[in-house]
């Protein structure tokens, strides 16, 4: 009997590759007959590859000298190795020293991965359906597999702006939460099952989200291969999983049986192999991408309706101090943690953990657009959790499939003065097509042509709340006063989903041509309307939230009020009011002042338009006294597929 295919000879494992590459052996048997992976098999591939263009070379070179041409080593264009014995970091940061351009791609369970470096800076990453930042975390956080690394590939577009070792220190902040779960489970690769009765008591506090990665643990798929199922960005799939583990829901299984050693291939080319019959090793289950998983294809800018601002300053009360938040609108957050001691405050699954601070909020600017942010005053505000996304299509379908939500409007904007005529009913069937609820391809889109009311109702079944105007503005500008979410760059087509070349090409196609404000910058950002959540990375904040800027103007909690130079804590503004702030300007946007965080305008908390999504908020820490959350959130099985989408 032979050693394990990890302790195989080089001759053996080219003799292996040589007889796929003649036809002698399909790649099922070879799989079968030594218990080989086709992941293996692929780096044996490489590395037969490899020695055959060595070959190659040198005998080229022989050749040449010969010939009186003698020619310098050429410098390596690939490097490969075992994640064993050089992980994905180290070799970053030594392409990143020697400023290299290079694209790796690393061979694991969950597939092939892949991460681009230009002069020695990371500029995008791809993991199955993750991509960018969240791509990179995942990649740098795998163990077990291969890597190639190519120094000659083509120029990509860039798609993480932040340092190479910014990027390092956090994949290492997150690589320890991975190693507290190990010391918690003890093997990355045990598998385990689901105590089910234990889930179901806890499957109203666990949540949507939770459940379905439960669900992944079927007694076949080791931790690290559910990690990769999930689908979730790395930090969250290991936060996830480790309160699952700290509330006792998982149970190991026994490790099965080893099966008998199998003879290795000889070095020979005879194809008189013994084989038993091919069974095919369990493929992991094809699971509906989570709600919140960031887009990846390209963004479709909108252009139509800009949305009216209308101030409803005789519905306003009185001005002089903010009116606290009633209790019933606030939907209490649920539990944070699972069972275990109280330890530091966390945010939900989605969210983003948004650190106290004091900031300018406001204006001082003189534009006419401008006017309601006037003058800048110093705010400070609690750490809070913000959404980072826009709540999408099929998120809020999940609710109006329950009953919990009224369904997003598939009509109009509500509220507009149109008069009846062949012109205006135009106009409108145009606002409707722009209505996301019930269009195909938009699922993933933010759900718009929803109410102040519909949104905070949405928010309150997830157990949160919409973010006040200072939640919002502090988390697109932070403590240190930025001008974007994404810092002081300017705004270019690359961080925001508002009007660009693409926006006058869509007016000019449909006969509004007049409406056309203005271009925001002139490019072309790839889409004429809403865009698919988080399709601008280079547009988010260091926290992670997305879209603060462009593709839909989100509600707020609380309603218009007037700015003054009084320091304020937390204000809310009123909220026995009929009208609320909307923020972040939108698709259709071509003005430069609707870029700025500080912009406000207001609207009829039961008006909606196809230009005005929202985002969900929460508290931090739950208030002992918080009421318990008005509905229960779904079960995997009830997520709506999209035959529901109406």
């Amino acid at each position: 009997m032979t050693t394990p295919s990890s302790s195989w000879s080089d001759a053996q494992k080219l003799a292996l590759v040589q007889q796929l590459l003649l036809g002698e052996l399909s790649l099922q048997h070879a799989c079968a007959q030594y218990d080989l992976s086709t992941d293996q098999l692929k780096d044996w591939a490489r590395i037969f590859r490899r020695s055959v263009r060595r070959a190659l070379d040198s005998q080229l070179k022989s050749t040449l000298s010969i010939q009186g041409l003698e020619i310098d080593e050429l410098a390596p264009a690939e490097f490969s190795g075992n994640l064993a014995d050089i992980g994905v970091a180290d070799l970053v940061q030594t392409i990143h020293l020697g400023r290299k351009d290079a694209q790796i791609t690393i061979s694991h369970a969950g597939g092939e991965s892949h991460v681009w470096c230009q002069a020695g800076e990371i500029v995008d990453a791809e993991s199955a359906t993750l991509v960018g930042e969240d791509a990179l975390y995942r990649i740098l956080g795998i163990e077990q597999g291969s890597v190639v690394a190519d120094f000659s590939s083509s120029p990509r577009p860039r798609r993480i702006v932040e340092s190479t070792p910014r990027l390092l220190l956090e994949a290492l902040s997150r690589n320890d939460q991975r190693s507290r779960l190990v010391s918690r489970i003890g093997d990355l690769r045990q598998v385990f099952v689901v105590l089910a009765e234990k889930a179901a008591q806890r499957a109203a506090e666990l949540g949507p989200i939770a459940l379905r990665v439960l669900s992944l643990f079927d007694g076949t798929r080791s931790v690290d291969e559910v990690i990769v199922a999930s689908q979730l960005p790395a930090r969250q799939a290991l936060e996830l999983l480790m309160r699952c583990f700290d509330a006792g829901l998982l149970s190991p299984c026994p490790a099965p049986a080893s099966s008998q050693p199998k003879a290795g291939p000889s070095t020979g080319t005879s194809s008189a192999m013994s084989y038993r019959p091919f069974v095919r090793s369990r493929e992991p289950d094809a699971h509906r991408p989570p709600t919140w998983l960031l887009a990846t294809g390209a963004v479709v800018c909108s252009t139509l309706g800009a949305v009216t601002a209308i101030a409803y300053a005789d519905r306003l009360k009185p001005r002089d101090a903010a009116v606290a938040l009633p209790t019933a609108a606030l939907a209490a957050s649920p539990p944070k943690a699972l069972d275990g001691p109280a330890s530091t405050p966390t945010c939900a699954l989605g969210t983003a953990m948004i650190r106290g601070g004091t900031f300018l909020m406001g204006s001082d600017s003189s534009h006419p657009a401008l006017d309601m942010a006037r003058p800048a005053h110093t705010v400070s505000v609690d750490s809070f959790c913000m959404g980072t996304h826009e709540v999408t299509v099929l998120e809020y379908a999940d609710c109006s499939h329950q009953g919990a939500c009224e369904a997003a409007h598939s009509t109009g904007s509500a509220g507009s003065d149109k008069p009846n005529d062949a012109k205006a009913s135009r106009s409108d069937a145009l606002d409707a097509e722009l209505c996301n609820r019930g269009k195909p391809g938009r699922e993933r889109h933010p759900v718009n042509c929803v109410s102040q009311l519909q949104a905070a109702n949405y928010c309150a079944f997830r157990g949160a709340r919409l973010p006040t105007e200072a939640e919002w503005e502090f988390a697109a500008r932070g403590p240190a006063n930025r001008l974007f979410p994404w810092g002081d760059a300017p705004l270019t087509a690359d961080h925001a989903n508002a009007c660009g070349k693409e926006c006058q090409r869509w007016h000019l196609t449909v006969g509004l041509e007049n409406k056309l404000q203005g271009l925001m910058y002139d490019q072309d950002d790839g889409h004429a309307n809403s865009a698919p959540v988080g399709s601008f990375p280079t547009g988010s904040t260091r926290e992670g939230v997305m879209d603060l800027i462009g593709n839909v103007f989100e509600w707020t909690a609380g309603g218009l009020y007037t700015y003054d130079r009084q320091a304020r804590t937390n204000p809310v503004g009123p909220t026995n009011t009929d009208a609320f702030v909307i923020r972040g300007g939108n698709f259709n946007s071509g003005i430069s002042e609707f870029a700025d965080p500080a912009l406000r305008f207001a609207m009829d908390a039961k008006a909606y338009s196809h230009g005005v999504g929202f985002r969900c908020a929460d508290d931090l820490e739950p208030s002992p006294n918080t009421p318990e959350p008005r509905f229960q959130t779904a079960s995997p099985s009830a997520l709506p597929t999209n035959d529901l989408l109406e």
